[in-house]
């Protein structure tokens, strides 16, 4: 009996933007939104990068036991802010230490992407604006991104393709982001 091979991608997210924009995203690159199941962080939780630490290893479990029966992707997407992309992969895989979870193995279609600050700043960068990712985005920079990030959420998937590279002024965060769902993107 031949099992299904069907490609269900798990989007673990602190909020609705990061959700919005991963969506658009993965839809920008042909994936079916009926393929796309998003875990969000619920409002009023307090912190939503704890609550997306808390799920890590508990997601990273589901997706290991699914691997056999399906092809499945695990994206995360929470944000660094202050600290360093580094420093937020090792909280998390240190999450699935005390779990009793396995970090990441070779092989594993899990992708990080960890926007510095904040998701926003992702946008605005896809939209030509001049930033450093290690400030906070400005109250002045919403209205923009509101409207641009469907936009940049589309150059993204055009830019992020075999053969393609960022330009160098996008974020470093980005163009690692960007690294990690080619490495998972042969599952789609």
């Amino acid at each position: 009996m031949t099992r299904s091979r069907a490609t269900l991608i798990t989007l673990l997210c602190e909020d609705k933007r990061h959700e919005q924009f991963a969506r658009r995203f993965l839809m920008e690159r042909g994936v079916s939104g009926r393929r796309i199941r998003s875990r969000i962080a619920p409002p009023g939780v307090g912190d939503a990068k704890r609550w997306v630490r808390q799920r890590y290893p508990e997601e990273i479990r589901a997706y290991r036991e699914r691997a056999n029966a399906i092809n499945n992707i695990l994206i995360v997407l929470t944000d660094v802010d202050h600290e360093t992309v580094e420093i937020r992969r090792e909280t998390l895989n240190q999450a699935c230490r005390d779990a009793g979870v396995d970090t990441l193995k070779i092989g594993d279609r899990i992708a990080l992407a960890l926007p510095r600050w904040a998701i926003e700043t992702w946008i605005l960068a896809l939209a030509g604006e001049p930033l450093d990712e290690t400030e906070r985005i400005q109250p002045a920079h919403k209205q923009r991104v509101e409207r641009e990030w469907r936009t940049a959420a589309r150059r993204l998937a055009e830019s992020c393709t075999l053969g393609k590279q960022l330009a160098a002024i996008m974020p470093a965060s980005l163009q690692t982001a960007c690294a990690e769902y080619e490495r998972v993107r042969h599952a789609l």
